[in-house]
Formats: structure tokens, sequence, C-alpha cells
């Protein structure tokens, strides 16, 4: 699966991108195309968290809200990345964020990481660890979809 049914962002800001499901059959059910669908979505996490990588250390990437509320892909983006994954809280990370913000501005001496553990408790906490074998699976369909993308688009004159 290519994800790009609203054109692709990182890394390379592509509108002319579109979505794609390959090497579709009669057999190919429903639950196919999910994880097709969730995986492609973790390679894309992938390709951003590495370009970060080449300038900066990544030991842990923390989620909160949307696809984060799924196990699967917690631990589909865990074994992608290579990374502890930890989950923290519930899906209300943007609320936070712009409480933190505000917080900051009100009084510019709080410490806002004491404030951010106070607002996340131990029990809201899940972490996933990646699977060696899995990774290297996950890298070999992330770079096969990387590969399809370039071809595809390179060739039609996109990129």
């Amino acid at each position: 699966c290519l994800p790009y049914f609203l054109g692709r962002g990182t890394p390379d800001w592509n509108d002319a991108a579109r979505g794609i499901f390959a090497n579709i059959s009669l057999n190919t059910k429903k639950e196919d195309f999910l994880r097709a669908l969730v995986e492609s979505i973790s390679y894309e996490f992938a390709n951003g968290i590495g370009l970060m990588q080449k300038h900066v250390r990544i030991e842990e990437i923390f989620v909160n809200g949307g696809l984060s509320n799924s196990k699967v892909f917690d631990q589909i983006l865990c074994d992608t990345l290579g990374l502890l994954v930890t989950k923290i809280g519930k899906s209300d990370a943007t609320a936070c964020g712009a409480f933190l913000v505000a917080l900051k501005a009100l009084d510019p001496t709080t410490d806002l990481s004491k404030a951010f553990e106070k607002m996340h408790h131990p029990e809201d906490r899940e972490s996933f660890i990646p699977d060696n074998e899995r990774e290297k699976q996950y890298k070999k369909l992330q770079k096969k979809m990387n590969d399809w993308y370039v071809r595809n688009y390179a060739r039609a004159g996109f990129l």
C-alpha cells in the first residue's frame, strides 16, 4: 500500500502522490487491506524518523491519540522503527500540549517536565519493545514501498 490518499507529506511534500493498494487478488480480505494500510503508515513514520536520525540520536518514541489507540499499530510502529515506543496518556496530546504552552506563558519559571509528569500517571503508560526479526522484515518491505514510490512518481515526472 502507498498511503497517499491526500498526497505525500514528509519528506518531499508531493501533492500529486496517490494512494495505491497493489498485489490484490480475489483472496484478499478487508483485514489484508487494513494491515497493509497500517504497515505503510508506519513506514512513512520510519521515513520521517530516519531523516531526523541523521541529525539527532533517537532512542524512544512517545505516541498519543489517533492510531496509537491501537496496540497492534503501536507494535507495528515499534518493530518498523526498531525503537522503544511508549504510549502516554489517553487521546489528549493536543489539549495537554496547549495547556503546557499556556502554563509556561503564564509562568515562565514553570518546570514543564514536572507539569507533564503530573498530568500523565504511570498507569497511563504502555511501552512496546521491538522484535528484531519483524524489524528486519519491515525494513525490507519499507524499502520496497519507497522504491515503488520513487519508480512510479519519478517516471511520471512528479519528483
